[in-house]
This record gives structure tokens, C-alpha cells and sequence, in this order.
């Protein structure tokens, strides 16, 4: 992808602003179904470093989640902060094994990654982003964090009104209607 790459030649010693539109494809599919919109914003800051570029900024888009309470759709702006090393493969390979000087001196080696190579003379931020989109996928979605889910017996969204059934608190066990329909045949 173009719009995510950078040649090392145009990155000043002082570094540089960079600022694109990411297409919503450019996941290959991973999260494609969830994006709202044309896609992903990205802002950073790239600098160079000797033999790469150490990248550090923003990624904002917005998702469409379900509430895994009340199974509503909802609409979430997500801003994640990014950063990442690219070195040339030699020293990528050489500094995933031992911390160079370089690194502890920049204060690179507490990032506590690997660095992503360079391509040729570019570096391509599609993967370290797609990583960064993908940890940040909830395990679970609440559309709100007060979120009162639905009733569990009539299934009634309660964020929209209360229903008016037994609060769940009057109930022991799930295992409580069993266990009264059990007592209720003895008797007879």
C-alpha cells in the first residue's frame, strides 16, 4: 500500500510530520466488516535513525460493535497510539538478539519490541498498524459501561424501560425453576 510507505531518503535528520488516509482494506480483511466509513486517519511524527526510522502517532476510526449485554449495534471512535522501529534486515536481525548501543541511547530498547524491517530503502506501516487495530478488538463489547443488559426472563432491553418481571435477585439459582418444578411433582 502506497499511502503507507515511506522512503527513507525524504525522512529529514529532524524528522518529519506524516499524515494519510488509510483505506479501509488496507487489513486485508481482518476487521473490513466492522469499519464505519472510508476507513482509518493517520497522524505521526517519523524520525530517522541510523540504518531506519523510529515512528510514533495516532490512529483514529470508528467501529460498529454489539453489546454483549443487551445485543444492541453501537457505534465506537476509537484513537489508538502507535509506535515502531524499522531497521534494515541485517540489523533487525541483530537487534532482536542484543540491544545495540544506538537503541539504549535513544532510549529505544525500553519499547520492548522487535523491530519491523525495512523494505529496500521504505518503510511500510501497514503491518504495525494492523497489528495495533487488531490487539485492540474487545473480547467483550458494552455499549455503555452502566449497561443493564436484557431481562432474563422476558428478554426486555432494560437500558429502554424496566419490565416489570421478579428482579433477578429473588431468584437462588439458575436451577431455581427446576428445582421448584421438582418439588411441585413430589406433592403430587
Amino acid at each position: 500500500m502506497a499511502a503507507l510507505r515511506i522512503h527513507l531518503n525524504d525522512i529529514p535528520m529532524e524528522g518529519m510530520n506524516f499524515e494519510c488516509h488509510v483505506p479501509s482494506a488496507a487489513l486485508e480483511g481482518s476487521l473490513k466488516e466492522e469499519i464505519v466509513g472510508e476507513g482509518f486517519e493517520w497522524k505521526g511524527f517519523v524520525t530517522r535513525i541510523s540504518d531506519g526510522a523510529y515512528v510514533e502517532g495516532t490512529l483514529s476510526y470508528v467501529v460498529r460493535r454489539e453489546c454483549v449485554r443487551c445485543l444492541q449495534g453501537f457505534l465506537q471512535p476509537v484513537c489508538l497510539s502507535c509506535t515502531a522501529v524499522f531497521q534494515s534486515d541485517g540489523r533487525a536481525k541483530r537487534a532482536a538478539a542484543d540491544s545495540s548501543s544506538e537503541r539504549s541511547e535513544t532510549g529505544l530498547g525500553s519499547l520492548g519490541e522487535e523491530p519491523y524491517p525495512c523494505i529496500g530503502d521504505q518503510i511500510d506501516l501497514t503491518v504495525p498498524l494492523r497489528e495495533q487495530v487488531i490487539l485492540e478488538v474487545p473480547i467483550q463489547s458494552l455499549c455503555q459501561p452502566q449497561c443493564r443488559g436484557l431481562c432474563l426472563r422476558c428478554g426486555a432491553n432494560l437500558n429502554d424501560r424496566d419490565c416489570g418481571c421478579t428482579p433477578e435477585e429473588e431468584w437462588s439459582t439458575p436451577f431455581s425453576v427446576l428445582d421448584r418444578y421438582v418439588n411441585s411433582s413430589n406433592r403430587d
